[in-house]
């Protein structure tokens, strides 16, 4: 049985590039797309494709990048947009590509599925670290029919990331039947790979090289997939109730916009659509078996089931929350060591904390970064602003700094420093000889500060303390307890 599949692929190794391959990709309608990919060579290849055109007539578009050092050394269009249905105007402005091409019948239109319009060659900077990525971006795109009708209905655009791309079994920076060769010589058991190179062979993530994975490569190299997708998680995930759960769904080899999907989750646990991150409250001790998927962009999906959540009791009752870390990107991202947590026999002790890996060279924007507090499988979340120039102002940056001091008879002392743009600061709290919620307007003392003295207030109680600016508006509000 295994030697009739090992056939079969090999039969496809010989007619891959001699027979002509349907578009299979899942786009709803005309797209343009600059590819993403990985290289660990000094040079770089990224094709430019449309899809899904049925009455292309004329179109016309340029590829930038905002990086000076990033080369654009040659631009070679494929035969049918240079001496088949179209002509095309090139030119190489520094290191950004214009293209435009018109149809060589006058009036006719055509039907473009998938088809590879460009090959940029660049040569990437010789600073280009392993990890980094360089945008190719899509600018002034338009593609009409015959009426002058405009057709773009989605773009996509792209990027070079110094790293093995995923499938690279030989390490030659291509995607070729060769690779798909070799990764079937392993799983037929006649030439095994070495242990560097089968963490490329297995192209599905599921921990097993087979003939699955090599007929999976030839389908990328015909141009039936863009890619590999897949993603990690453990088949057994610990959940406590009570405490804040967050867990980070990354993919591996997939082109975004995605779509998550799941059943069976914990009550009290949902999974965000878009970006992948489930997070919530368990109510019940249960055990769940989860099924997760996730669909990219080019319509492809896959799923994982028998995903275990246990959900057990804690001897936790809290804690600590992280506010926003900024970190520029490209520099190195500095997340706590320990966090303070405080057990439900009211002893609070510093746990270590262990970080899960995140590069800081990913786009501009707000990201979930997953924990893991020391052997307790008590998951936190640091959430990670990357930026650009100058470190934008956060909401939750509005109070400064909150203190409290205990003098004697129960009377505390409540210190806040605001920001500039705080009108206002208010303390809501529970006395202990009564069971009502007070809330107190503090005392502006000058300088963005403001003070607050507190009767009958048991040592460690809860307060919320509250900003405002000037047009009575929240700006943000922290939980703390007092000395």
């Amino acid at each position: 049985m295994i030697k009739k599949a090992g056939t079969t692929i090999l039969l496809s190794l010989v007619l891959i590039m001699s027979v002509a391959v349907p578009s299979v990709l899942g786009f709803d309608g005309p797209t343009l797309e600059v590819e993403e990919v990985s290289t660990t060579g000094e040079e770089a290849t990224v094709n430019v494709k449309l899809y899904e055109f049925s009455n292309l007539s004329a179109g016309s578009f340029k590829i930038i990048t905002p990086d000076e050092e990033l080369e654009l050394k040659s631009i070679e269009m494929s035969p049918d947009f240079d001496e088949g249905r179209f002509r095309s105007t090139v030119n190489k402005n520094g290191n950004q590509a214009e293209i435009s091409f018109l149809s060589r019948a006058v009036d006719e239109e055509h039907s473009v599925t998938n088809s590879v319009v460009a090959q940029l060659t660049y040569s990437l900077p010789d600073d280009f670290q392993n990890g980094e990525s360089l945008e190719l971006q899509i600018s002034t795109p338009s593609f009409t029919d015959e009426d002058d009708e405009e057709l773009l209905e989605e773009k996509y655009h792209g990027s070079i990331t110094k790293e093995r791309a995923t499938g690279d079994v030989l390490g030659t920076n291509e995607m070729n039947a060769a690779q798909a060769l070799r990764v079937l010589q392993h799983a037929d058991g006649k030439k095994s790979l070495d242990e560097e190179a089968q963490k490329f062979a297995d192209v599905d993530n599921d921990a097993n090289i087979a003939q699955t994975d090599a007929q999976k490569i030839l389908d990328r190299v015909s141009g039936k997939r863009m890619n590999f997708l897949s993603f990690d998680i453990e088949q057994e995930i610990n959940v406590y109730t009570g405490l804040a759960f967050s867990k980070q769904l990354k993919v591996k080899d997939g082109h975004g916009p995605l779509e998550w999907d799941e059943s069976g989750l914990p009550r009290g646990l949902e999974l965000n659509e878009q970006t992948g991150l489930i997070t919530g409250e368990a109510e019940d001790t249960e055990e769940a078996e989860v099924t997760i998927s996730v669909t990219d962009r080019t319509g492809k999906e896959i799923s994982k089931e028998g995903i275990l959540f246990k959900v057990e009791e804690s001897n936790v009752a809290s804690v600590e929350s992280l506010k926003t870390v900024k970190v520029e990107k490209g520099e190195a991202l500095e997340l706590p060591e320990k966090m303070e947590v405080t057990l439900k026999s009211g002893v609070t002790r510093e746990e270590t904390v262990t970080w899960e890996e995140f590069d800081t060279d990913n786009v501009v924007g707000e990201y979930a970064v997953t924990g893991m507090l020391g052997e307790s499988g008590i998951t936190v979340q640091a959430n990670v602003l990357i930026f650009e120039g100058e470190a934008p102002e956060l909401s939750e940056e509005a109070l400064k700094s909150v203190e409290s001091e205990y003098s004697s008879f129960g009377v505390h002392a409540v210190y806040v420093e605001g920001r500039s743009d705080v009108a206002r600061v208010e303390v809501e709290f529970t006395r202990a000889d009564s069971s009502r919620t007070e809330t107190l307007n503090m005392h502006y003392e000058g300088n963005d500060k403001y003070s607050q003295a507190i009767t009958q207030l048991p040592r460690g109680a809860e307060i919320k303390v509250s900003a405002y600016d000037e047009y009575n508006d929240l700006i943000t509000e922290e939980t703390h307890f007092v000395n």
